[in-house]
């Protein structure tokens, strides 16, 4: 270490020191800072005391402004809505039908989507109701169509296809009982019960989307009379209640689509004219006897009037009648068998 640098040190060291007037000048800086520092107040203080209650003040009138809302649900929400799944049977103008095979029910939907199609497996939600017609829609899923070992329909355009059959164009709920698919001949069969009457069978074709007719049916076909007899009797006779004379049905017309099931227009007109009575908003039973049916399980004749018309005729047992016999009127309608007019 040179010489000039330890004198240059000592200088500097001996240069440092603490003198009194020093020491008097760091003690009136301390006093300084002790009397700026504010004296810490207590949990009772004033301020803090008003600050807590007006804090509380403003939690308790937003609680009980807010309460209703808390204790009671807001409509609309996913747990007050039903939900309804099935199948689109019916699609006019802004309405669709849906029907469910396992419930046995129906639902007339409103304000439906362009979506919908016939068909279309769907589940839809709508606000708790007691009459199930024209049931505004809140929301929706479809069910993709799906194909089938190779097929080259889904199930809903085989379904479609089976629902735009003759059978079905005047059943207003037809349910949608079952859907197979045989890769080894290729055909949809879809199995299709209408207004409490005997299930279908419609068969489509899975390569030209067709339904599939008995090609050996000819129009001078002999007609199975014991089927169609039966089916207007039951059809008729359906309408009766055990405990009122109530029938289940909206109006007229809609009754008289179910008739026609089983007979022509023509007779189920007069039918509803003789039996049923509209009052109170209702369809009623008016009190009185049902014609006279043919008792399939005795003898009756049967008369060929023309390739599509044949009398059916039964002499009857009571002595009530004014004529002996009974005569049904048997015609044939497009591709059915129907009970055209009585005598």
């Amino acid at each position: 270490m040179s010489k000039e640098f330890v004198n240059s040190k000592r200088e500097y060291v001996e240069d440092i020191s603490f003198t009194e007037v020093d020491r008097e000048q760091v003690l009136e800086k301390i006093q300084e800072s002790k009397q700026s520092v504010p004296t810490k107040k207590g949990i009772f203080h004033p301020i803090p005391v008003a600050l807590t209650l007006i804090t509380s003040l403003i939690i308790a009138v937003l609680f009980l402004t807010n309460i209703e809302n808390l204790v009671t649900p807001s409509t609309g929400t996913e747990s007050d809505l039903e939900k309804t799944e099935g199948y689109i049977v019916k699609i006019e103008e802004n309405e669709a039908i849906i029907t469910n095979s396992e419930t046995q029910q129906n639902i007339s939907y409103t304000n439906i989507p362009e979506e919908f199609k016939l068909g279309q497996m769907v589940t839809g939600w709508h606000e708790k109701v007691n009459d199930r017609a024209n049931v505004e829609l809140q929301d929706y899923e479809i069910k993709q169509g799906e194909t089938i070992d190779g097929s080259d329909l889904t199930d809903e355009e085989a379904i479609r296809t089976a629902l735009k059959a003759e059978e079905f164009k005047r059943a207003d709920h037809p349910i949608i009982e079952s859907v197979q698919y045989h890769s080894d001949s290729r055909v949809w069969s879809i199995q299709v019960s209408t207004n409490d009457q005997d299930s279908l069978v419609i068969d489509v074709d899975d390569q030209t989307n067709e339904v599939i007719t008995n090609q050996n049916n000819e129009t001078d076909e002999t007609p199975n009379f014991d089927d169609i007899l039966t089916q207007y009797e039951q059809t008729l006779k359906s309408l009766k209640n055990n405990e009122t004379q109530y029938i289940d049905f909206n109006n007229e017309e809609e009754l008289k689509n179910y008739l026609t099931q089983a007979m022509s227009e023509s007779l189920a007109e007069i039918h509803i004219e003789t039996y049923i009575d509209e009052r109170e908003g209702g369809l009623y039973l008016i009190e009185t006897e049902f014609p006279t049916f043919i008792d399939t399980e005795k003898d009756y004749q049967t008369e060929q009037q023309d390739a599509e018309t044949y009398y059916v005729k039964q002499q009857v047992d009571t002595e009530l009648m004014e004529h002996p016999h009974v005569t049904v009127v048997i015609k044939k309608r497009q591709d059915q068998w129907i009970v055209a007019d009585t005598e």
